[in-house]
């Protein structure tokens, strides 16, 4: 049993390097993809893009980073959370609040205090939610969402209620300003590149692929000595941390913090971004965001039903793609690698 379990450790990549027809190894080629993508994405605002969409852009790497932390729970564990956007809100709130009502500002500040409120939430709301799974689970997670929503709402002397949170800057970073949407951008990119490989190092370690084991075979995994309730708690605590540093990101770009960022609208949006993208990938939540925030900012530039063209799209991806993204790029490669040999035969 437990040599079967070695093996299947192997063939998720800790032991073994797969290599293409001329010998390089598939991770070494994907790395250059995602290098040479990466530089395109941080050239962007400098090739001309107007100001409008370097927001848009910003805004999108902004979610992906809590969209890429409910990934890991979601898709290393097949627990489906609607708190990741309140846990997100918790961040940006932790940011505002700090700022206007302690005088705390500063990047090193927030970061600090949002990313450890989410997780001091995270901690609370994984306690209370994992105590049972399947639909309960979502169902409290969904109630523990709108407690912290209807929080925010009614305790106006500290949250602003409706009318939010005003009246704080960028931070400065090391003495370079994040005031021009161009910094921002790039600082944000950044963030979320440092966040992705964070993520791919978690879901690449021993307890990465415990979580795989867990999540397939929970059973046979107690059985070996794993504890699945102790992984699941981890995982939705991580989870919860990216999401904070989401909603850190959030505060500090658009200086105003809301119930808005709390609601669960917010924590649907992240679901669809994972399931778009491509669960148990990490980097697919970034296609998902940029089709959620750019695409249905475009959209809605001609039509105000676009969120029914948006509902359409997720329906045709969660029936015929259930990979997402990720998923139909491997489908294209693999198709284009059948086809290149019959090209050479024809020849």
């Amino acid at each position: 049993m437990v040599e079967t379990n070695k093996s299947s450790a192997l063939r998720y990549g800790t032991g073994q390097v797969r290599h293409d027809a001329v010998g390089r190894p598939l991770r070494y080629k994907r790395l250059m993809a995602l290098c040479v993508g990466g530089c395109i994405l941080l050239a962007l605002p400098f090739l001309g893009l107007p100001d409008f969409y370097i927001g848009l852009f910003t805004q999108a790497w902004v979610l992906a980073i809590a969209a890429m932390g409910l990934d890991l729970l979601l898709g290393y564990t097949g627990l489906v959370s609607f708190t990741h956007g309140a846990i997100f809100g918790v961040g940006a709130y932790a940011v505002a609040i700090a700022a206007v009502k302690f005088g705390l500002q500063g990047w090193f500040w927030g970061l600090g205090l949002g990313v450890g409120f989410a997780v001091a939430v995270s901690i609370i709301f994984a306690l209370v939610s994992l105590r049972t799974l399947g639909a309960t689970f979502i169902i409290i997670t969904l109630a523990l969402n709108q407690i912290l929503w209807g929080t925010a709402q009614q305790w106006i002397s500290l949250t602003g209620g409706d009318n939010g949170i005003v009246g704080f800057s960028r931070p400065t970073i090391f003495g370079i300003s994040l005031e021009s949407a161009t910094s921002y951008y790039v600082f944000s990119l950044l963030v979320l590149f440092g966040a992705a490989a964070v993520l791919r190092m978690v879901v690449g370690s021993n307890f990465g692929l415990g979580l795989i084991g867990i999540r397939d075979q929970p059973a046979r995994m107690e059985a070996l000595g794993y504890n699945p309730w102790l992984h699941r708690v981890i995982t939705f605590i991580l989870g919860g941390a990216f999401a904070g540093l989401g909603g850190v990101l959030f505060a500090n770009y658009n200086l105003f913090v809301s119930p808005e960022q709390m609601h669960v609208g917010l924590s649907v949006d992240l679901l669809l971004m994972v399931v778009l993208g491509g669960r148990a990938t990490i980097y697919g939540s970034i296609a998902g965001a940029l089709v959620i925030v750019v695409l249905g900012n475009y959209l809605s530039g001609f039509t105000d039903r676009w969120h029914m063209i948006l509902g359409a799209m997720y329906v045709v991806v969660v029936l015929y793609f259930d990979q997402g993204f990720a998923g139909a790029a491997r489908r294209c490669v693999a198709l284009l690698k059948r086809l290149k040999p019959m090209a050479y035969e024809r020849e």
